[in-house]
This record gives structure tokens, C-alpha cells and sequence, in this order.
């Protein structure tokens, strides 16, 4: 029994003691495994500054990147609002060039109907002058021939006749605006007047027509023909007095 219990003694003995070196195995494990977790845990705050700072780098750069885009958008809007406003003044002005080239267009269109209008007006009052004028020479020389004087009463009475439809003729250009200048005696014009001949007669006035050769005609307040005359003409003695 008492050898059994020695023995039973020394086992817990030899037992203990691997207890409690276990216990400091445990502990010991316990210390490392705790210093792994804190060297883990530096290297992975480590790990993690960087990509941190790298955070922050990115967010900085995007920040830089937004006020860049910002700033260019402002731009980009600044010349976009300096374009629509060259635009819209070169709008208005194009809008002011078509305004007035239309003005000058309905001027220009006016001032055409007028100018038609008159000559229309102008084709219709003197639409027989180019054939009045020519009659104008036959019938001149029909009237001199008209009033040759003659002593024979039969051709007197013959030549009645004609002077009567001469006189119906002329009655007719003269209602139609053929009018007959008045030369004989007037101051020579040479708007309305041709010298045909000219004499120095200091008895009669210097520079009036003396005489007319062939008489001049208007036609509603156009010359159609000139007078043909004669006109007086005399010069000066040498101190300045008439001859």
C-alpha cells in the first residue's frame, strides 16, 4: 500500500511539473502568437498608409483634375457665350444690310414704275411727232406755193381750194399741239432759231432776225423744227460807239 502510494505520489509529481510547463508553453505561444498579431497589425497599418497617402494623392489629383475641368468648362463657356454674342451681332447686322438692300430695291422699283410711267405718258404725247415733222417741209412749201400771187381768176379760183384744205390740215396740227414760233422781228435764239443768213443793216436793231425762210414749230412744248432766218448783224468802230 505504501508503496503504491509513493508511487501514486511521484506520478503526480512528475506530472505537475509538465503541467505547469505547458501552462509556460501556452504562455510563451500565447506572448508570440500576441507579438505576430502586433507586428500583423504594424505591417498592415504600414501596408496601409501608403495606400492611404496614395488615397489622398488620388483624391487631390481628382480634385485638381475637377477645378481643371471646371476651369476649362468656365472657359469653354466664357468663348461660347463670346461666340453667340458675335453671332447674334453679325445676325443684326446682315438683318440691317437686307433691310436696307430691300429698301433700296423697292426705291429702285419705285423710282423704275415712275420713270415707265412717263415715258408711257411721254410715247403717248408725241406718238405722232416723228410723222408730224415730216410733214411739216411739204406743207411749208404747199403754203408758198399757195400764196404765189397771179392775176389768172381760174387759177385763182383752183388754188381756193387748196388754200382751204391747207388751212384744215394746219387747223388740225394745231389742235393735235403743232405751233408755229413767232421769229420775224424777235431776238435771235439759237435754241430756236438757225441763222441761214446774216446782213449788217445798222438801221435796224443788231441781232434780230429780219427775216424767215422757213418756219420753225412746236410740238406740245418740244422744238420739232427750228426757224430758218436772217439775221442782222452789225460790228463796232474801234473806240467802242456804233457805227
Amino acid at each position: 500500500m505504501n508503496k503504491n502510494k509513493k508511487t501514486h505520489n511521484n506520478e503526480e509529481k512528475m506530472n505537475k511539473p509538465n503541467h505547469q510547463t505547458e501552462e509556460v508553453k501556452k504562455d510563451q505561444d500565447c506572448g508570440c502568437q500576441g507579438d505576430k498579431k502586433d507586428n500583423a497589425s504594424q505591417q498592415e497599418s504600414k501596408k496601409n498608409q501608403p495606400e492611404k497617402s496614395s488615397q489622398e494623392d488620388c483624391d487631390g489629383c481628382d480634385k485638381n483634375k475637377d477645378e481643371q475641368s471646371s476651369s476649362n468648362s468656365g472657359d469653354k463657356n466664357n468663348s461660347s457665350s463670346q461666340d453667340e454674342k458675335d453671332l447674334e451681332t453679325e445676325l443684326l447686322q446682315l438683318k440691317n444690310e437686307l433691310i436696307n438692300e430691300k429698301l433700296k430695291s423697292q426705291a429702285d422699283l419705285e423710282n423704275l414704275k415712275k420713270r415707265l410711267q412717263k415715258e408711257k405718258v411721254a410715247d403717248v404725247k408725241y406718238a405722232s411727232m416723228n410723222l408730224i415733222t415730216d410733214m411739216l417741209v411739204p406743207l411749208e412749201q404747199l403754203g408758198q406755193v399757195l400764196e404765189m400771187p397771179t392775176e389768172d381768176e381760174m387759177l385763182q379760183k383752183f388754188l381756193l381750194g387748196f388754200k382751204m384744205i391747207n388751212k384744215q390740215i394746219n387747223d388740225v396740227l394745231e389742235k393735235d399741239g403743232v405751233v408755229e414760233m413767232k421769229a420775224l422781228g424777235e431776238k435771235f435764239d439759237p435754241k430756236y432759231h438757225h441763222a441761214v443768213e446774216k446782213i449788217s443793216d445798222e438801221k435796224q436793231p443788231n441781232g434780230v432776225n429780219v427775216a424767215v425762210l422757213q418756219k420753225g414749230f412746236l410740238y406740245k412744248d418740244k422744238i420739232i423744227k427750228p426757224a430758218m432766218v436772217k439775221v442782222n448783224e452789225w460790228s463796232e468802230n474801234k473806240n467802242g460807239e456804233n457805227k
